[in-house]
Parts: structure tokens; sequence; C-alpha cells
């Protein structure tokens, strides 16, 4: 399966080059070429966990709980989507508990890393 470039860009940077506002801005890009009665919640899902993840190595620890609570309602609302894209939601849902548990303990940031699910993928971001 060919998944869309800037799904991969936003893989490497969140994987490799740990940029969640990269993340952010390349995926709310590809989500803007949509008329806006098409866009796709799952992007939307994708894009606001970059945010969490961003707020919350950042400290603000107000808005990444925020953006950590909407980011699981869309994913939760878009399990298909999301599988589709080879991820792994309920591993990621998981992960997410955890570091919302990390924040209202207050404890240091860590990062994560989205479970996917297909080789293929896992290819096509080396390749890129």
């Amino acid at each position: 399966m060919r998944f869309p470039e800037s799904y991969l860009d936003y893989l490497i940077y969140f994987h490799v080059v740990r940029d969640y506002f990269e993340c952010h801005e390349v995926l709310e890009a590809h989500w803007k070429k949509d008329p806006p009665e098409q866009r796709k919640d799952h992007w939307v899902a994708l894009i606001q966990l970059a945010v969490a993840l961003y707020h919350h190595r950042r400290g603000n620890l107000k808005g990444a709980s925020l953006m950590y609570r909407r980011a699981e309602q869309k994913i939760v609302n878009e399990v298909e989507a999301l599988t589709s894209l080879a991820i792994d939601v309920s591993e990621l849902l998981k992960k997410m508990k955890q570091l919302q548990t990390r924040l209202d303990k207050n404890e240091a940031f860590v990062d994560i890393d989205i479970p996917l699910t297909s080789s293929d993928l896992l290819q096509q971001c080396e390749k890129r």
C-alpha cells in the first residue's frame, strides 16, 4: 500500500527527529488540501497528538492535557481510518494514557513511538 508523502514526513519527524511542531505543520498542510467539508478527522487526531507532545515537552501541562484528551476522542472515533494507516490504535491509546498519567503526576516528559503494524510503511519511511 502506498501512503501519502505527508504522512511519511509526519512519521519521520515524529520518530526520527522528534520535531512535533513540524509533524503538525506537514500534516496540517495535507489535511487542508481537501475542501473543508471533506477534511478527515484522522489527520486531526494525529496533528493533535503531535501538538500534545509539543506542549508536554515544553512544560505547558494545561495545553498538553487538553490536546491529549482531544486527540484521544478523535482517535477513538477514527479507529478504522487510523488502522488503515497501519497504526495499532489500542497500543497508541495505552501509550497516550501513560503520558497523561506522567503529566498528571508532574513526571518528566518522555517521547513515544506511534506503534506501526506495517513493514511496508516502515520501508517507505526508510526510503524517504
